[in-house]
C-alpha cells in the first residue's frame, strides 16, 4: 500500500485527478490516462502517473519563472504588468462572476454576455483580457453600458504561474468563473479545482491539432477539468469528450451569430467614397488581403485587369505595415493604380485603389459588385466573409477558412459564399459575379434566415451563469 499524501485508488471509468493539498493533486482513478484504450490496473502504475502529473504541474511553474524577467521587458505586456503579475487589486471579494476573453473576439463575446444577462440583485464581475485590443473593447462597453445592478471590473489576465494563480483566487474567490473559446489555463484551473469553485468553458472551440498535443498526456489537463463545456458544434463537443471525459459536454449556438447584424440603411461613408469610384463605381474589392498570399492576389488582380479592362479594384491589405511591399509590386507591375489617401477626384476605369485610409472597408464592401475576402488563399485560417454579406454581396474565398468553419458548410451548399479552390477559380468566380451579379436584396433576405436560424447563443450563456450561480446559492 502506498504511503499517506501519494495516491488513493477510487474505482470509477475514466481518468480522474483530486486535489490534494499535501501534494498538490492526486490520481485516484486512471483508466485513460496516455488515450482512449490505455488501462491501469495496478498502483505503481497510479503512483507513476500521479509523480509524472506533478512534475508536469511543477515544470509548468517553473517555465513561467524563468520566463518572466523576459516578459517584463516585452513592450506588448508593459501596460498592466502589475495586474499580470500579481492580478487586479482594489476588488473586495468575493466575485460573483470571473469572465477570461484572451483577446479581441473573446472580449466581444464577453460584452454580448455582459449585455444580456439579467440579474435582479447585485453582482461583482470581472472580466480580463491579454491584450490591449481585448481591453480597449471591453472598456469601451462598460463606459457606454452602465448598469446598477452589475458592478464591473476590468483588468490584464494574470500570468497562469501556479502559485501566483493560487494567490489570485484565494483573494478572489469567483462564484463562477468562464472560460470563452478556447481557453484552458492549467494554473487557474488548478487554484479554482482547489477551492470547489465553478469553471464553464463556453463558445467552446478545439481543433484536431490541439486535441492531439493535450492527449500526448491528458492527465494533468483532467486533473483540474471544468465542470461544465457548452461547445459550438458537435465535432467540437466531441474533442472536449475525449479530452475531460468524465465532463458534462453540450452544444450551443455560437455567441458569434447574435452579433451579426444587418444594415437597414446604407453605410454612412458610401456616400463620402461614392464620388471618388465614379457612377456606376464597377468596383471590385479585395478585401483583408495577407501578406502570405500577396504574389497570388498580384496574380488576380492581372488577370481582373486584363479581363474587364473598365473595372476599379481596391485593395485592403489586412496590415497597414504592408503598404509599401505593395507600392513596390504595383510599382513593378506597370498597372496604373493610386493610394486611397491622394484620390481627390473620381478615379479613371482601369485603375487600382491601395487603401491606405482606415475604417472604410465595410463601406467599399457595400459600393462593390463582388469581392475576394483573403486570408483564404494560404493556410491562415481566413478572415471575415460575413462583412459583405450583410451588404448583399457574395464574398470569394480561397480553400483556407477553417477560422470561420464555425458558420457551417451550408453556407456554401447554399452559394450564400463561394468558394474557390485556387487563385485561378477565384478570379473566375469574381468576373462571373461581376457580370452577372447575384440579386443583393435576395441575397440579403437569404443571408438574414441562415444566420438568424443559427442565432441564440447568448442567451444560452447567460442560462448556463445564472443555472450555476443559483446552485451557488
Amino acid at each position: 500500500m502506498l504511503s499517506k499524501g501519494q495516491v488513493a485508488i477510487v474505482k470509477t471509468h475514466h481518468d480522474e485527478l483530486e486535489l490534494d493539498r499535501s501534494i498538490g493533486f492526486k490520481i485516484i482513478n486512471s483508466t485513460r490516462p496516455f488515450d482512449d484504450t490505455a488501462t491501469i490496473d495496478n498502483e505503481a502504475e497510479l503512483f507513476i502517473l500521479n509523480t509524472i502529473a506533478k512534475i508536469a504541474f511543477g515544470l509548468y511553474g517553473l517555465g513561467w519563472q524563468i520566463a518572466l524577467p523576459f516578459l517584463k521587458r516585452n513592450p506588448r505586456l508593459a501596460e498592466g504588468f502589475d495586474q499580470r503579475r500579481h492580478g487586479p487589486s482594489q476588488i473586495l471579494a468575493p466575485i460573483d462572476i470571473w469572465i477570461q476573453a484572451a483577446s479581441a473576439g473573446e472580449s466581444y463575446l464577453a460584452t454580448a454576455i455582459l449585455e444580456k444577462f439579467q440579474t435582479e440583485k447585485a453582482l461583482k464581475i470581472l472580466v480580463t483580457t491579454n491584450t490591449r485590443q481585448g481591453f480597449e473593447i471591453l472598456e469601451t462597453f462598460v463606459s457606454a453600458k452602465r448598469d446598477p445592478l452589475k458592478q464591473i471590473y476590468l483588468s490584464y489576465f494574470p500570468f497562469d504561474k501556479p502559485v501566483n494563480m493560487a494567490k489570485v483566487v484565494q483573494r478572489l474567490a469567483p462564484r463562477v468563473t468562464v472560460l470563452l473559446e478556447t481557453e484552458i489555463w492549467p494554473g487557474l484551473l488548478l487554484a479554482l479545482k482547489k477551492k470547489s469553485l465553478a469553471t464553464t468553458i463556453l463558445n467552446g472551440r478545439l481543433t484536431p491539432k490541439s486535441l492531439k498535443h493535450y492527449l500526448i498526456y491528458p492527465a494533468p489537463f483532467r486533473a483540474v477539468a471544468p465542470q461544465t463545456i457548452a461547445a459550438i458544434s458537435e465535432a467540437d463537443a466531441d474533442r472536449f469528450g475525449r479530452l475531460f471525459p468524465d465532463t458534462p459536454v453540450t452544444t450551443m449556438s455560437n455567441i458569434k451569430f447574435d452579433r451579426i447584424s444587418f444594415p437597414d440603411s446604407i453605410h454612412p461613408k458610401q456616400k463620402a467614397l461614392l464620388p471618388l469610384l465614379g457612377q456606376p463605381s464597377n468596383l471590385i474589392v479585395l478585401g483583408s488581403i495577407r501578406a502570405e498570399e500577396e504574389s497570388l492576389v498580384m496574380k488576380i488582380i492581372s488577370k481582373l485587369l486584363r479581363r474587364l479592362p473598365h473595372i476599379r479594384i481596391a485593395l485592403f491589405p489586412r496590415h497597414m505595415h504592408r503598404l509599401y511591399a505593395w507600392q513596390y509590386r504595383l510599382n513593378q507591375s506597370g498597372h496604373p493604380w493610386i493610394r486611397r489617401s491622394s484620390i481627390s477626384q473620381p478615379v479613371a476605369e482601369g485603375r487600382l485603389i491601395l487603401w491606405d485610409t482606415f475604417g472604410e472597408l465595410a463601406a467599399a464592401y457595400a459600393l462593390a459588385k463582388t469581392v475576394f475576402v483573403g486570408g483564404s488563399l494560404v493556410d491562415l485560417g481566413g478572415q471575415n466573409f460575413l462583412e459583405p454579406l450583410s451588404y448583399g454581396v457574395r464574398p470569394v474565398i480561397g480553400p483556407f477558412w477553417e477560422n470561420f468553419f464555425w458558420i457551417g458548410q451550408e453556407i456554401l451548399s447554399k452559394q450564400l459564399v463561394i468558394r474557390c479552390n485556387n487563385w485561378r477559380a477565384v478570379t473566375t468566380a469574381l468576373i462571373n459575379d461581376f457580370k452577372a451579379p447575384v440579386n443583393p436584396d435576395q441575397l440579403k433576405t437569404e443571408a438574414q434566415t441562415y444566420i438568424k436560424a443559427r442565432q441564440g447563443g447568448t442567451r444560452r450563456a447567460c442560462a448556463i451563469i445564472d443555472d450555476i450561480l443559483s446552485r451557488k446559492n
